[in-house]
């Protein structure tokens, strides 16, 4: 946009009236709303937050409390107003003393009018990058703290899961096995009747509040991407209930302890056998052989993608049947593999059903395993 058509606001800080009329005169008659001139520093400031121009002239040796570059410095810090400055003639000094307020340009006085024109356009467009360049960088560092802070939200959930984990699966099993030793009392006491229906209760109440916080961690796992989907697992419940039970030997691979002895707990039906690292899995499978293979994600040392990798090169038909549990706070790299995999995948805090379900599901697919 040409500088007649825009009209931009230029304030003249100049002391010297002659000059700061010729200047005004130039401005006006190349289009630009030359509204004000400034005899001081002090008056610029107040000119300026009065009504705020688009870019200042400021004599460099203005006379006054504030000269002007201490004018100028104060104007970019209070406004974002650009100044170009006025000066008589360039020394070393000034100048660089002048360069601290991040100026637009200089001119020399007297001013020509295409220098001035040339001069003025040049600063204002400088000026609008630079509003841009800083825009965009706001808008980088936003992102970048959102970025940051889904991060920790998904760190935070994945600390949340396994101590939950414990939670639920331990409600859970509470629940069933109190319902099923009070159904089998032919004649049960009324106290210790009221008693065993009191714990049952409270379990109930533990087990609920413990959903609740599992279905807020996976709202937080999807803000960032799950690494599992559930439709899949729905459907592999309702296949592993019409399945022919059986007893398995399971091996889980963990490396947070309690978390072992739940899952453990959880399959009391099979012969589970745990392994607190992938390496230790790894020798485990080279001696016995497993009908089921449960393999924690994010483990240190070797990840569980990292285990079914080395899984697939030296026994391919027990990579077959490895289960995956995560607590979703998985690497890009890892989700993608995951999506190419066809094993199953579930995510931590996970259901006691559903792990039940997801072994009895493995056992129909595959034929009962041999020893080594």
């Amino acid at each position: 946009m040409s500088a007649r058509a825009s009209g931009a606001k230029i304030l003249i800080v100049e002391d010297e009236s002659i000059i700061a009329t010729n200047v005004q005169q130039a401005l006006v008659e190349l289009g630009y709303d030359a509204y004000a001139v400034a005899a001081s520093g002090e008056a610029a400031l107040r000119l300026s937050a009065e009504r705020r121009p688009d870019l200042a002239l400021v004599n460099i040796r203005i006379t006054g409390h504030l000269d002007g570059v201490e004018t100028a410095e104060k104007l970019r810090q209070r406004f974002a107003i650009p100044v170009v400055y006025l000066t008589a003639h360039f020394d070393v000094a000034s100048i660089e003393r002048a360069q601290e307020s991040e100026p637009y340009g200089y001119l020399v006085k007297p001013v020509k009018a295409s220098e001035l024109h040339s001069t003025i356009e040049v600063a204002l467009h400088k000026h609008r990058l630079d509003a841009r360049l800083r825009q965009r960088e706001r808008q980088l560092e936003m992102t970048e703290r959102l970025a940051a802070l889904g991060t920790l939200a998904t760190r935070i959930a994945h600390e949340i899961d396994k101590p939950l984990s414990v939670v639920v699966a331990n409600a859970e099993h509470t629940i069933d096995e109190l319902s099923r030793r009070d159904a089998e009392r032919q004649a049960p006491d009324a106290v210790r009747s009221a008693s065993i229906e009191q714990i049952l209760q409270i379990q109930r109440e533990t087990l609920s509040a413990a959903q609740r916080i599992r279905s807020l961690i996976s709202d937080l796992n999807t803000r960032s991407g799950p690494a599992c989907s559930s439709d899949g697992a729905e459907v592999s419940v309702a296949q592993a209930r019409a399945a022919i039970q059986r007893r398995a030997r399971v091996l889980v691979v963990e490396d947070e302890e309690m978390l072992l002895k739940v899952m453990r707990r959880a399959l009391e039906a099979h012969d589970v056998v745990c392994a607190p690292s992938g390496q230790a899995a790894i020798e485990l499978l080279q001696q016995q052989r497993f009908d089921v293979v449960i393999v924690d994600l994010l483990m240190p040392h070797m990840t569980g993608v990292e285990f079914y990798a080395r899984l697939s090169k030296q026994r391919p038909d027990d990579a077959a049947r490895v289960v995956f549990i995560t607590g979703g706070d998985v690497h890009p790299w890892m989700a993608a593999m995951l999506a190419t995999l066809p094993n199953r995948c579930i995510e931590k805090p996970f259901n006691v059903s559903l792990l039940r379900s997801l072994v009895q599901e493995r056992l129909s697919q595959f034929a009962p395993v041999a020893e080594v």
